[in-house]
């Protein structure tokens, strides 16, 4: 259940919402079996309380944004569960950070902004995560150019499959784990024009204690959640543009990394470490009539290796659609879809089967 209201003023909004979430998972690791209210059946019960709001308000040159959560979740009942050292969590988050414009002319503008993100549990210690940047950005008559620059702190913390689950079995678990804290450098150029715009970003991002799902040669169908400390670095580029009835965006992802899991057993990673050192994706729409149209997406990646992949590290995806679609919402529209057209078997997650070729054939009315 959720509400949520948002008021939108003459210098910005305000905005505030609040659910609940009640969850029975029944998590079958053999289909072929059935288990229930033992352990190694995996069923659980939780519930989830939250409360959110955030808001922007322009007062001169100075622009607010504020944002904040209180959530509190309990672990109700669960088979498999059962090691952490607590079962019910309160934790909450405020964001304060304002913009200035300190120049703003017709063809030439400079906008600093900063301030904070602050992270509290009752479970946990608290962290400040800082947040700066600034953009320089040039108008002309033909587009406009910007140059940006940021520096980032964020946090989270681990849910409680990591910091529950028995130390050792399918998913062994770790109850000292603690806050997960990243902090990030990026510097960003771009352009936009009528028909095109494109920008090039590069970064770099430390992690500390990021709970990563791993395994060891010794059982390699069995996770174990560990903490890793990662150095990142990225590049990302992209470009976009559109003529008249065709839409095209190509980019292009560079990924590496640096790990150290002190002193855990660790062979290999599920998810910190299965990423993707090499990705470019090209997309395309094209409007036949005014309500059909075809747009495709092709996806290469060459993939960091892990040895409990079997098959290629490297993928090769196209899909399609082919849609017919009602004028302004109102009406019947119908879309043929085909995803992975090249069959391709690469394991998305190491160890575990591809997902083949899959069509779909949608259908929806709107008055």
């Amino acid at each position: 259940m959720l509400a949520n209201h948002r008021a939108d003023l003459d210098a910005g909004f305000w905005e505030i919402g609040g659910y609940y979430r009640r969850l029975e998972d029944d998590y079958d690791f053999d289909r072929t079996t059935k288990e229930s209210g033992a352990p190694g059946s995996f069923d659980h019960e939780t519930r989830v309380f939250g409360l959110g709001f955030q808001g922007q308000y322009q007062r001169g040159a100075v622009d607010w944004r504020i944002a904040g959560q209180l959530t509190a979740d309990e672990l109700v009942s669960s088979t498999d569960l059962t090691e952490g050292d607590f079962d019910s969590r309160n934790y909450g988050s405020v964001s304060v950070v304002p913009s200035i414009d300190v120049l703003r002319e017709e063809d030439r503008a400079i906008t600093l902004r900063f301030g904070a993100n602050v992270d509290w549990s009752n479970r946990s210690s608290g962290a400040v995560s800082p947040v700066a940047g600034a953009t320089i950005r040039r108008t002309t008559a033909a587009g406009s150019r910007f140059l940006e620059i940021e520096y980032a702190g964020s946090s989270q913390l681990p849910g409680y499959t990591a910091l529950n689950s028995p130390p050792a079995g399918l998913f062994g678990g770790n109850a000292s784990l603690d806050r997960e804290k990243a902090k990030q450098l990026s510097l960003t150029i771009g352009k936009e024009s009528n028909d095109w715009s494109g920008t090039l970003a590069v970064f770099y991002r430390e992690d500390d204690d990021l709970v990563d799902w791993t395994f060891a040669a010794g059982a390699p169908f069995a996770r174990q959640a560990n903490p890793v400390d990662t150095d990142v670095y990225g590049l990302d580029a992209i470009v976009s543009g559109h003529w008249n009835s065709i839409d095209l965006v190509a980019g292009y992802t560079f990924l590496d990394k640096d790990a150290d899991y002190g002193s855990a057993m660790v062979d290999a990673s599920y998810y910190a470490l299965n990423f993707a050192r090499h990705r470019a994706t090209l997309a395309l729409r094209f409007e036949f009539t005014e309500r059909l149209e075809l747009r495709l997406d092709n996806e290469y990646r060459v993939q960091e290796k892990n040895p409990l992949r079997s098959g290629s590290d490297r993928a090769f995806h196209v899909s399609a659609t082919l849609a017919w679609e009602p004028v302004g919402g109102e009406g019947f529209g119908v879309a043929l879809a085909a995803d992975n057209l090249t069959d391709d078997d690469y394991q998305q997650f190491p160890g575990t089967p591809a997902v083949g070729r899959q069509v779909s054939l949608s259908a929806q009315y709107g008055w």
